[in-house]
């Protein structure tokens, strides 16, 4: 569920873009937190395709993605969803930015707002085979090539379920700590049909998987902007049971300009979702709002 319930592509524009004019007019802007110190950073992926020794001595990865599909309430529960609609608050405590977001989600479709004083309405959605995003920095844009690819990976209902549709290959590269607990990071490797053969690393990803809850506990990337790619990391914390499928309802995000937090305020499932939000709106017409985003 990681990356539909954060919005993070779209907060992830937003702080590249943006980020950096709130941050030079901020009067009392102060240094970004650092990571905390119990926290080792995500093994390298190998880029060779064979298996090293080192990885053939852990659990294989198909395996702990399954047994992560199961920890997240199994793959009938997940099925059982048609429809997701969440509610939450956003903040990037260094660059004093606070905002709220929310996000529609119908059958891989989607349409997130997330409006952040100061800097505007940032959204995005995806209808079809049209991946879209608009902010007041940028301005309306299709995304083509690796942006169309992450998009689609990053609205996912539950990744772990369905990392085979965007990557060709999954690999347990090591063992590490988060919080003071055991997880393993696997390297998904391989490039989705919208991402040329020739992109090298263009869609790579590592996923880490708690030792013991088998939950996802973070995700790293090089997310793909206008301004070129972006290392994004991102911590999965708080998971609560919602209609038997567990969410993670906060999350962490590190980039190179900030860290920033995302909290849900409310999730409901299978509720009535319009799903004329979800089409990419015309370049002459007002931003697209949800109905409950302010104008």
């Amino acid at each position: 569920m990681t990356q539909i319930i954060r919005g993070a592509a779209v907060l992830l524009l937003a702080l590249c873009s943006c980020g950096r004019d709130a941050a030079s007019n901020a009067t009392t802007a102060v240094a970004g937190p650092e990571a905390p110190s119990n926290t080792e950073a995500p093994a390298a992926a190998s880029p060779q395709d064979g298996v090293t020794e080192r990885e053939a001595n852990l659990p294989d990865a198909t395996d702990l993605l399954e047994r992560s599909v199961a920890a997240m309430g199994g793959r009938e529960a997940i099925g059982r969803i048609a429809t997701l609609h969440y509610r939450g608050q956003l903040s990037v405590t260094a660059q004093a930015i606070h905002g709220t977001m929310e996000l529609w989600w119908k059958g891989g479709d989607f349409f997130t707002a997330q409006e952040i004083p100061g800097i505007g309405v940032i959204q995005a959605g995806k209808q079809g085979d049209v991946s879209w995003s608009e902010d007041p920095i940028t301005g309306l844009r299709r995304l083509e090539g690796v942006e169309d690819a992450q998009h689609r990976w990053v609205s996912s209902l539950v990744p772990v379920a369905e990392w085979s549709q965007h990557f060709a290959q999954a690999t347990t590269t090591g063992e590490r700590m988060i919080d003071g607990r055991p997880a393993y990071d696997i390297a998904l490797r391989g490039h989705s049909p919208q991402v040329p053969a020739g992109s090298k690393g263009a869609f790579d990803a590592t996923m880490t998987i708690d030792a013991e809850s088998y939950l996802l506990v973070a995700q790293s990337f090089d997310q793909a902007t206008p301004m070129g790619p972006v290392p994004f990391n991102v911590k999965l914390e708080d998971y609560r049971t919602v209609e038997g499928v567990q969410f993670p309802f906060r999350q962490v995000s590190d980039l190179n300009i900030a860290q920033a937090v995302q909290t849900i305020d409310s999730l409901e499932i299978n509720a009535e979702v319009d799903t004329s939000r979800f089409a990419m709106p015309h370049g002459d017409e007002d931003v697209v709002r949800g109905p409950d985003m302010a104008p």
